[in-house]
């Protein structure tokens, strides 16, 4: 009997245990369920939120735009007019009849008649400028910039009762001129057109200004910032096209200038983004946030500018480093893909876009006429403009923020540190460094996932995606989140995950922050809000029984309030993160089709793509941690996602990477080399001159801007190109002439044969090399170049034997003559543009000496560009018709290989 009651007493014990198991089952089954529908909640609202967000913002102008005393629809229809009318005029390289007179022309005309339209107690001044002189710049590797006769025009508008407003002024700048091959309609008409709506607007006197606005509309940006400089540092004189008598006082226009906007475009579109600022612009980055109504800018931008990670600078580099001025760079970033190409074309545009720009800066700008701090502010100094400064960054558009690099450094490592030693106290220093290394792991395998197929990409299909940029999503973004919730589902604890990923997280806050890398704030944003809803329950179980019962991140219960704290924690970097990522991928993704051969664009893309994935799931996938059924299911998910990437691989081999709106660039240059005769001294003459030169060879040198370079042209069937080799690269730069120092990125080009271009013999460039005597430094020659708008020279020193030079005899302008810009190979880039050649002969005159100390000889290279060599911009973007070697190269390509053609005249000689 008592054998039967151990027996029936077993059985209910071992009933319990199961009912107990079976419970416990069931938990952790809805807690899975209830995880993974918390994970896809957060991430598909988070990029809906985005998207209407951006959507929204970017379009709000259609809805806001009848204000009768700002920057209304009327106004956005003038600007495109305007846009309009400068684009029709077709190509406009410095030098060229339709940038040096028919653009300005016509911005003149415009200027004028919108002063003939002001209101009396506004004074409209319209004035041009020709300016010369040289400065050198680290671009590329390093440049030394000359330039002569480059054009300027400008407006200052300001109180005619108030003389003493023109003291001090407010520079908006935008250019006028563009790249070869282009009508530059976003590229910068787009801001030329706005500026031009803008001081309509302001000439209207709806409101008062106590300090003037001067809008520069400068003709040559593109051909390294000449333009800006010359107005900025040089003394050239302005020709008033209204009164002079107007402007009794305050005539050096450039003297007055307290803060510069910079307008620029990299895109054709979408809401404008601060990239940029410079130290000193406290007042105007205030001034933004009050005025924008969507504002949008981030210091990562900035940081990328800085970084040199990609080649590029803009007008505001010149105003900060040569003028010392403080200022901030607003552009134009989205649908970059036809930037510096025929694409970027007026259909391109949307009113709205423009609209929102100007209904912003004419805020932004009657802010600043109107407060003491434009007059205050001060110059920089010799070193300020290369400081960490302030963080700035906006949160889905709502709002700005911006603070100060000290306060940055202590908001950082105080955050990093708060979440450290919470962990330390509550988890212990080896729980800290086990699940560290766990977080990193974590992080690494997601990018190294993406990466892998992007490594595949580049031997299997490369830029499959670039002419559709979603497909690049679809490559390499299934990888990363199989990945990611394969690493992150395997964790035994969530909160144990959680943790591990917030103090990896704080560790590399504090690490960039000792760094001086300004955009920490983007971990900073994961690591503040985990920081504050921890410390607050900690001090709130201090006076609540209940809160002191709320285990978050103390164990493994997926309650209700779990998830509303762990979704206060994830929800605001999930949107942050999603937005920043849009943002980076729709700016680097049109770079890939011009970044040459150096960057592999599938590695590069599917690293940033991982990268985002990496953060975007360290913290909520960490949830997946210690849920029974997740790794079922992750297995499963994880199964399909790479199923769909291998079937993505598959048929992108099938995929053009080109289309007619995304098109591959080449450049074609029809070159004619030529060798300059050795020099012979005299002692009986004051100097002797050689300046004979013998024909070597001619031909089409053709180079591909991506990394497919030319294996693009080897499949359409032609002969000669399947049989082309890469030009060997020998002798100083190649011994071909290259418009900037791109030898690096530009690899594999050919140089097939064909007969010299049909340059007259009147108008090809001539170079004359003279030798004198008497100079006390060693050796003194005179270079005499008289050729096209653009030329340059490179000259290899190896041995530092150059003492002294001046690099433009004909200018008394101010430029540094300094024998400085030494590039990595030893020599010098030498970059010469010109305005409206000379009357008498068409040619570009360019007078240099140089001394040069010992016998060594010095090895020169000079080439002249020919761009649009009959003015006939208007109809050939590309160039291609005047030589008939590079009009039936053009003739044979498919509409989604896309030609510029130039023309050059290349000696070589020695000194």
């Amino acid at each position: 009997m008592f054998r039967a009651r151990g027996k029936k007493a077993k059985a209910v014990e071992t009933h319990k245990d199961v009912t107990r198991v079976i419970r416990e089952n069931k938990i952790k089954s809805r807690s899975s369920l209830a995880t993974w529908l918390f994970l896809v909640l957060l991430f598909a609202s988070s990029i809906v939120v985005v998207f209407v967000a951006d959507k929204m913002q970017s379009e709000y102008f259609n809805e806001d735009n009848e204000s009768p005393d700002g920057f209304n629809r009327t106004y956005a229809v003038k600007s495109m007019e305007h846009i309009k009318q400068l684009s029709a005029i077709g190509v406009r390289m410095i030098g060229s009849l339709q940038n040096e007179k028919v653009a300005r022309d016509y911005l003149v005309q415009s200027l004028l008649a919108i002063r003939a339209n002001s209101n009396s107690s506004m004074l409209v001044e319209v004035a041009t400028q020709q300016t010369s002189g040289r400065f050198d710049t680290d671009f590329l590797g390093g440049l030394k910039n000359v330039y002569s006769n480059v054009t300027n025009v400008l407006c200052r508008i300001s109180p005619r009762a108030d003389k003493m407003s023109r003291a001090h002024s407010l520079l908006l700048n935008s250019h006028f001129d563009t790249s070869i091959g282009t009508r530059g309609a976003g590229d910068d008409l787009s801001q030329v057109g706005v500026m031009l709506g803008l001081a309509e607007l302001v000439a209207s006197g709806r409101h008062s200004m106590s300090h003037a606005l001067l809008f520069l509309f400068n003709g040559a940006e593109e051909s390294n910032w000449l333009a800006a400089h010359g107005f900025i540092v040089n003394s050239s004189p302005i020709s008033y096209e209204t009164p002079s008598r107007e402007a009794e006082e305050f005539t050096n226009w450039a003297d007055s200038v307290k803060a510069v906007i910079n307008l620029e475009a990299i895109g054709s579109g979408g809401r404008e983004l601060l990239t940029r600022t410079t130290s000193k612009a406290s007042p105007l980055i205030n001034a933004y946030k009050v005025a924008t109504k969507y504002p949008r800018g981030n210091v990562i931008a900035d940081e990328i500018f800085r970084s040199k990670i990609f080649p590029g600078e803009t007008d505001l580099s010149v105003f900060r480093d040569f003028g010392k001025i403080p200022g901030l760079d607003i552009i134009f970033v989205e649908n970059g893909y036809g930037y510096h190409a025929a694409e970027d074309k007026l259909e391109r545009l949307k009113e709205y876009n423009l609209g929102r720009e100007g209904k912003h800066l004419y805020r932004l700008c009657m802010n600043l006429a109107n407060t003491k701090d434009l007059a205050t502010l001060q110059k920089l100094n010799g070193t300020e403009h290369n400081k960490n400064d302030d963080v700035f960054f906006d949160f889905l558009g709502v709002h700005l923020f911006w603070y100060s690099a000290d306060f940055a450094f202590f908001l950082n490592i105080g955050v990093a540190a708060s979440m450290l030693l919470w962990i330390l106290d509550k988890r212990g220093s080896l729980f800290l460094l086990r699940h560290v290394g766990n977080a990193m792991v974590r992080f690494i395998v997601i990018i190294f996932a993406s990466v892998v197929i992007g490594v595949v990409m580049m031997s299997w299909s490369p830029l499959s995606w670039y002419s559709d940029p979603q497909h690049a999503m679809l490559l390499f973004l299934p990888p990363a989140l199989a990945s990611a919730l394969l690493v992150h589902s395997m964790a035994n604890s969530a909160s144990s995950s959680i943790l591990g990923g917030a103090a990896f997280l704080s560790i590399g806050q504090a690490a960039m922050t000792l760094l001086g890398i300004r955009s920490a704030y983007v971990v900073m944003l994961w690591t503040f809000p985990l920081v504050v809803v921890v410390y607050s329950i900690d001090v709130g179980s201090m006076f609540s029984r209940k809160l002191s019962r709320l285990k978050f991140l103390h164990g493994s219960d997926f309650n209700v309030s779990f998830f509303l704290l762990f979704t206060v924690c994830c929800l605001p970097p999930v949107l942050y993160w999603v937005e920043v990522m849009r943002t980076v991928l729709a700016i680097f993704l049109p770079v890939m089709g011009r970044c040459g051969m150096i960057l592999k664009p599938d590695v590069f893309i599917s690293a940033i793509v991982g990268f985002f994935v990496a953060i975007l799931t360290l913290i909520p996938c960490s949830a997946l941690g210690g849920l029974r059924s997740s790794p079922k299911q992750t297995r499963l998910i994880g199964l399909v996602l790479l199923l769909f990437t291998g079937y993505q691989v598959i048929v992108s081999k099938e995929k053009s990477p080109y289309s007619r709106e995304r098109p591959k660039r080449l450049f074609v240059q029809h070159v004619e080399r030529r060798s300059l005769s050795t020099l012979s001294s005299s002692s009986s003459s004051s100097s002797s001159s050689s300046s004979s030169s013998s024909f070597l060879d001619s031909g089409l040198w053709i180079n591909g801007m991506d990394t497919l370079a030319l294996q693009p042209l080897r499949r359409l069937g032609v002969k000669e190109w399947e049989e082309a080799k890469a030009h060997p690269c020998r002798g100083l730069a190649c011994n071909l002439p290259w418009f900037f120092p791109l030898s690096d990125e530009l690899q594999g080009g050919w140089l097939l044969p064909a007969k010299a271009p049909p340059i007259s013999e009147s108008r090809k460039l001539k170079v004359t090399v003279t030798k004198e005597t008497g100079s006390s430094q060693g050796r003194k020659f005179s270079l005499s170049l008289d050729g096209p708008s653009h030329m340059a020279l490179i000259i290899h020193d190896p041995n530092h034997q150059i003492s002294a030079w001046n690099l433009n005899t004909l200018s008394t302008d101010a430029g540094s003559n300094e024998v400085a810009t030494r590039r990595k190979d030893s020599s010098y880039f030498i970059y010469f543009a010109s305005g409206l050649a000379a009357p008498s002969t068409g040619l570009h005159p360019w007078r240099i000496w140089v001394e040069v100390r010992g016998e060594a000889a010095v090895h020169v290279a000079a080439f002249g560009h020919y761009l649009l060599f009959d003015n006939n911009g208007e109809t050939d973007l590309s160039g291609c018709s005047f030589s008939e070697e590079a009009s039936n190269f053009a003739s044979l390509l498919p509409h989604y290989l896309k030609p510029i053609c130039f023309y050059d005249v290349l000696y070589n000689f020695t000194l």
